[in-house]
């Protein structure tokens, strides 16, 4: 089954989509509780077979494009998905009806460290080698600025779609005005009280910017501060970033982001 031929989305579904490492996971399991009104119940958002939570194992929240079709139709309404398809791969559903995205964006500097961190598991490699690659388009994902400038593609032909987006570093520094932006979009109730709620209660809140000590290199490297806003001052040297920054000057034309680093 292709992308674009997932058949089994309801109208009343709700799509996160993010490129990779740019907090849409943390958005997924915070809408139940605007969704709900209460303390929801996430079992069906991740395989708990890999993990207990993805608060500490992000990376395991099942993806929209992972699922089966049996997955899907057994999730109970209202159902919240993340994707990190690019838009050109939309399930058709997605636009036939209407069903409302949320894109979450955050900084390209702190999202190369994170992905950076994150692909390092899975081999040795130095941030300027991952860096040369990125910058040439040539990881399996796609630099982040092809996926901006796509989704922006997609609004442009699809200008009545309903599409909230939302910065990563205002859920971190701001996220009452998120989740009141959040419930107006939805057209959910949102009250001090819930909010309250939410700010005590919600796992994603207090995992952000915690360092990850498993990214502690036996080098003396730093340990990464997965979440953290502006950790990539750790991670870039001066040439990387003036590297980087002429990137952003080629790339970013026309997105009209302003990118919070710190």
């Amino acid at each position: 089954m292709t992308h674009r031929a997932i058949r089994s989305l309801r109208e009343d579904d709700i799509v996160v989509t993010s490129y990779p490492d740019s907090g849409g996971e943390y958005l997924v399991e915070l809408l139940p509780w605007l969704l709900q009104q209460q303390s929801p119940s996430l079992n069906e958002l991740y395989d708990p077979d890999i993990c207990s939570s993805i608060y500490s194992h992000p990376s395991r929240l099942k993806l929209l494009e992972h699922m089966s079709r049996c997955e899907i139709e057994a999730m109970t309404s209202p159902r919240v998905f993340l994707t990190h398809l690019w838009a050109a791969h939309f399930p058709s559903d997605v636009i036939q009806k209407r069903i409302k995205i949320i894109h979450v964006v955050r900084n390209p500097k702190d999202v190369a460290t994170s992905l950076f961190h994150r692909l390092r598991r899975q081999g040795v490699f130095s941030f300027q080698q991952f860096l040369d690659l990125y910058l040439a388009n040539q990881i399996s994902t796609g630099h982040q600025m092809g996926f901006l400038r796509q989704l922006r593609e997609f609004q442009y032909c699809y200008k009545d779609h309903p599409l909230l987006e939302i910065q990563y570093e205002d859920m971190v520094k701001k996220p009452i005005d998120v989740i009141q932006n959040l419930g107006y979009f939805l057209q959910v109730p949102v009250s001090g009280s819930l909010c309250d709620h939410i700010l005590s209660s919600n796992g994603f809140l207090h995992s952000l910017g915690q360092a990850d000590q498993s990214n502690q290199s036996g080098d003396g490297e730093h340990g990464h501060v997965a979440g953290a806003v502006g950790d990539w001052k750790n991670t870039f040297n001066m040439a990387q970033n003036e590297t980087f920054n002429f990137f952003l000057f080629q790339t970013q034309r026309d997105l009209n982001i302003n990118f919070c680093y710190d």
